[in-house]
């Protein structure tokens, strides 16, 4: 038999006992839950984070639309814009060049690239195929590649053959401010027009 004096203290040591396991418990129940919302707030973060990542096409598309919208030069590819950039009243400069020409594609072609984004906002630079606009090249006295015309109002200064940077640049700001001269000699041999390669 278990007298009064023993039954209550026992009593309360159980009430006690069941009330820390019942916050002991209701913690533990608790803690899952708290993961689980940190693993559903996570989870759109972490997506996040992919969608703003690097990308290297959107980069690449990026560059390309800067240049685009940079000095730049811009082929021409029917007989209307070639007759549009003749009859250019503004300072204008056509590249002829051929894809077999290599004093045109390895020498020539990026120092007008440079020019381009030197002086794009004051000289429009345009690109003439020779194979392409053979007939209409050789009205315009191109007798060799690489030939750089120089044109502004109706009148044209004929470059022959490929240029050092600084001399192309600076005949650019002579064109600008119209005191550039006609040349005498070129500084380099041009390959002629009327053949590929002998």
């Amino acid at each position: 038999m278990i007298s009064k004096k023993t039954y209550i203290p026992l009593i309360l040591l159980l009430s006690v006992s069941s009330i820390l396991t019942a916050r002991r418990y209701g913690r533990t129940q608790a803690q899952p839950a708290q993961q689980y919302n940190r693993q559903v707030t996570y989870q759109p973060q972490e997506q996040a984070e992919q969608s703003e990542s690097y990308n290297p096409q959107q980069e690449e598309t990026n560059m390309g639309q800067a240049i685009s919208q940079g000095g730049s030069i811009t082929e021409i590819t029917s007989n209307q814009e070639l007759q549009e950039a003749l009859n250019n009243p503004a300072p204008t400069v056509i590249y002829c060049t051929a894809d077999w020409c290599e004093a045109c594609t390895k020498h020539m072609e990026p120092v007008i690239s440079k020019a381009a984004d030197k002086f794009g906002n004051q000289i429009s630079f345009k690109k003439l195929n020779y194979d392409k606009f053979k007939k209409q090249s050789d009205k315009l006295g191109v007798d060799g590649l690489p030939r750089t015309l120089f044109r502004r109002d109706g009148k044209q200064i004929t470059m022959k053959g490929s240029r050092p940077e600084a001399y192309f640049m600076g005949q650019c700001e002579q064109f600008i401010n119209n005191r550039m001269q006609p040349e005498q000699e070129s500084v380099s041999q041009a390959r002629p027009a009327s053949g590929k390669r002998k």
